[in-house]
């Protein structure tokens, strides 16, 4: 048992089950999504290589260390599951639950769909790590899917089991080639309260489609290393949410349609959904001034013969659901129901080209 070769592995006295077997996170038989494992001693999950990160913003440095989007998948038929997180600045930010910013966000699959069994909240004073369990009552075979924080950076997670209990390596999704999406702290997941409920996860969850969280916040700024690098990657649909770190409209009209041009340059077969700010009635001149720039940007494509571009509007997320005063957290930031909303619109429009 590793518990008795490396002492710092022994939960016993902060865990009630003390039969357990302990598992690295970075072992083959977990599969990591979203994200690259730690490749050396001190490094930490990531989202993207760290020399692209360091070509652009100092924001983009320290949050493409950040956990956003990042997942691990695994089957078991143990009736417990613990975990051990060693993570990186949990952030305690006025307008996001610690439960989001640093905790771990458990599903499982049930009749083919994603259902949430619990989520692992660290305590009000986590420096760098924290334990957490469950006791799910039955031994039974089923694939789990393990979300990481939104804004904390995780350098290692073990993954605690009844002893002897099976271990299996996931399946994976049903659309592996991923989703990616690319905006601000929105599409981060800021203001959530569990990480498996920000837009781009409850699409995933919806349609069984593996994602990249490439949101930063206060730092999507369309640079041209940064359309350099999404240009490069493998995925089935790229989500281009760009509009919020703008500064003005005019900063978004200098870059937005630069980046969507480059990018569509060159990957001129990939769909693409450009999407609007949600808080329009917020300040509706300002954002129908940047409603109508992106919007700009998808009929000059579509005028230049492209037949896989895609607009939609920010202002439509409550279409369906016309409570909006109740989908934002401060005005500016989707809250649970803000997110549901947005996954409900651009997870239509992700299903309708995931299956044509």
């Amino acid at each position: 048992m590793i518990k008795d070769i490396d002492k710092r592995m022994d939960f016993s006295s902060q865990l009630s089950e003390k039969n357990i077997d302990i598992y690295s996170a970075e072992e083959e038989v977990f599969t990591a999504h979203g994200m690259t494992k730690p490749q050396f001693e001190g490094d930490m999950y990531r989202r993207m290589p760290t020399e692209v990160a360091e070509s652009l913003s100092p924001g983009i440095v320290e949050m493409h260390r950040q956990a956003a989007g990042g997942r691990i998948r695994f089957v078991t038929d143990s009736e417990y599951i613990g975990i051990h997180a060693r993570i990186h600045n949990a952030w305690r930010i006025s307008n996001m639950p610690l439960s989001s910013t640093g905790g771990f966000d458990l599903y499982r699959i049930e009749n083919g769909a994603e259902r949430h069994i619990k989520a692992f909240i660290p305590p009000t004073d986590v420096t760098d790590d924290f334990v957490g369990e469950i006791k799910l009552g039955e031994k039974k075979k089923c694939e789990y899917i393990l979300y990481f924080p939104i804004f904390a950076g995780v350098y290692s997670l073990d993954i605690i089991l009844k002893e002897g209990a099976l271990l299996e390596k996931s399946a994976g999704y049903k659309y592996s080639t991923p989703v990616v999406y690319y905006g601000s702290s929105i599409t981060n997941g800021a203001c959530v309260s569990r990480s498996g409920i920000a837009y781009s996860a409850i699409i995933a969850q919806k349609l069984g489609c593996d994602f990249i969280n490439l949101g930063f916040s206060g730092s999507a700024k369309a640079e041209r290393e940064m359309a350099e690098y999404i240009a490069s990657l493998d995925m089935s649909v790229f989500v281009y949410d760009y509009d919020y770190n703008a500064e003005n409209y005019e900063e978004l009209e200098a870059h937005h349609e630069a980046m969507f041009k480059f990018i569509r340059e060159k990957r001129p077969q990939l769909p693409i959904i450009c999407v609007s700010k949600p808080d329009y009635s917020y300040d509706p001149e300002e954002n129908e001034k940047r409603l109508q720039c992106i919007l700009r940007t998808v009929n000059n494509s579509k005028a230049r013969g492209d037949k896989n571009v895609y607009f939609i509007s920010g202002n439509s997320f409550f279409d369906e659901f016309p409570l909006r005063d109740y989908a934002f957290v401060d005005g500016c930031h989707p809250n649970d129901i803000g997110n549901w909303c947005m996954a409900n619109v651009i997870g239509k429009k992700i299903e309708e080209i995931l299956n044509s």
